[in-house]
């Protein structure tokens, strides 16, 4: 074999095997995206059902808390034989209340922000196992 002829097989066995690789490596890159987006697919969906339920849970605690204040204020009006003094008071303690929210805004936050990631980094662990 001539070194012209031994050069040209060279070449192309160095040709075919980058070609071969890039290839290979664009084959992962395709199944790596495609990983990417079930992965972000299923997260998107664990995260509406989640959502879902608790819009669906906190509506009908709602409507209980709604229809147990009715009966707190008529329970006071009872008592106090005028069903705007029932309405008053409990009107005053959600006053109250909310304004105790409002002051303790910050202390409330931090707790709720750590059960988020807390909730998020174990769903991350899950996923991974």
């Amino acid at each position: 074999m001539s070194k012209d002829k031994y050069k040209e097989n060279m070449e192309n066995l160095n040709e075919n095997f980058f070609q071969s690789y890039k290839n290979i490596l664009l084959e992962y890159l395709e199944e790596r995206v495609e990983l990417m987006q079930l992965t972000v697919v299923e997260k998107t969906a664990v995260l509406t059902s989640k959502i879902a339920t608790s819009i669906v849970i906190l509506m009908f605690l709602l409507f209980s808390f709604f229809f147990a204040s009715l009966v707190l204020a008529l329970y006071f009006g009872e008592i106090y034989h005028s069903n705007f003094t029932g309405f008053l008071i409990v009107a005053a303690i959600y006053i109250g209340l909310s304004l105790l929210v409002i002051l303790f805004k910050n202390k409330l936050e931090k707790p709720i922000v750590n059960l988020v990631i807390k909730q998020l980094l174990k769903q991350q662990h899950t996923s991974k196992k």
